[in-house]
């Protein structure tokens, strides 16, 4: 009777995993075997003014033009919408007098919601085995955007070098199986520095070179 008892409870507990584990699309670059991870370094030394407001982008991403392939990695049949999931490791530490957006269409999105890419997984037939589910492939193009967030840090410094920006990902949340999904990541954040003031030098005649 034990043994039985005890066996029901592994069962119970693995069925409470389970939910975290089969919501989940597998989204990468170039096809099921293809790229996960986007990283770009910011570049140069970023010098922000602490009197600066609130929301002033400093510095955004080249234009990133992605081949992604989506197929189900769970248990889910219907269709899904593939989104932008920002901040997908929220335990990574959040960053000092920064936020981070995406540009998509035209439009910056600076929110803790998912963005919808536009683009859905198709439905799979009951009568085809999970394995064989149909996947989707979809091209687009995007960029990441830093701006300003007040309050800034005493010290001058974000508080840390690289940050998981955003996932590719389907409508029940993240996945975080590893190398199971497309993420961009920004490196390069110690070369963010808040400064205590800022030097405008207006130029008579405004044809003048300044040495």
């Amino acid at each position: 009777m034990l043994t039985v008892r005890f066996a029901r409870l592994l069962l119970l507990a693995a069925l409470a995993v389970l939910p975290t584990l089969s919501h989940a699309l597998a989204c990468k670059e170039g096809g099921r075997n293809g790229n996960v991870l986007i990283t770009e370094d910011i570049g140069t030394t970023v010098a922000v003014p602490v009197t600066e407001n609130t929301g002033v982008p400093i510095w955004h991403s080249s234009q990133r033009t992605v081949n992604v392939h989506c197929y189900k990695d769970n248990n889910v049949r219907e269709a899904e919408e593939v989104y932008f999931y920002p901040n997908p490791r929220p335990k990574q530490g959040q960053p000092q007098g920064v936020q981070f957006g995406v540009v998509y269409k035209g439009q910056a999105y600076y929110q803790t919601e998912r963005i919808p890419t536009g683009f859905s997984i198709p439905q799979c037939p009951s009568n085809v085995s999970l394995d064989k589910c149909p996947a989707v492939s979809f091209t687009l193009s995007f960029q990441v955007e830093i701006a300003t967030k007040k309050p800034y840090p005493g010290n001058g410094q974000v508080g840390i070098n690289q940050f998981e920006v955003l996932q590719f990902d389907g409508k029940y949340g993240i996945n975080n199986a590893p190398n199971s999904n497309l993420v961009y990541k920004v490196t390069g954040l110690d070369k963010i520095r808040f400064i205590q003031c800022a030097v405008k030098v207006w130029l008579n005649p405004p044809n003048n070179t300044l040495d």
